[in-house]
């Protein structure tokens, strides 16, 4: 800030002040939306990750659903389910929509 503030006074001199206060808004103006940013992209990264780790461990998300709805993993449907290339793949496809619609 003492660049800017230099800066400001050796060229403009007479608004130098004004163009601190400017120079001050726009810096939170920017970190703000930098933040905002950053807060979005680590939420795709959790979605993303959390998709990941149903596809690496699907058993172990099925069992954990299960026990959510209050029922018992069938062991063999779950078998059939952790091996369907279609729903692993359906899974990673909806964690890639649902981030991209809020775009």
């Amino acid at each position: 800030m003492k660049e800017a503030e230099k800066f400001y006074k050796e060229n403009f001199p007479e608004n130098y002040k004004s163009l601190l206060r400017l120079d001050f808004v726009f810096r939170n103006v920017v970190f703000n939306a930098m933040q905002q940013y950053a807060d979005e992209q680590k939420d795709k990264l959790d979605d993303y990750k959390k998709a990941l780790e149903i596809i690496a461990h699907p058993i172990n998300y099925l069992q954990s659903e299960a026990k959510k709805d209050g029922g018992i993993l069938d062991s063999y449907a779950a078998s059939q389910l952790a091996n369907d290339s279609n729903w692993l793949r359906g899974i990673a496809i909806n964690a890639l929509e649902s981030n991209q619609e809020g775009e």
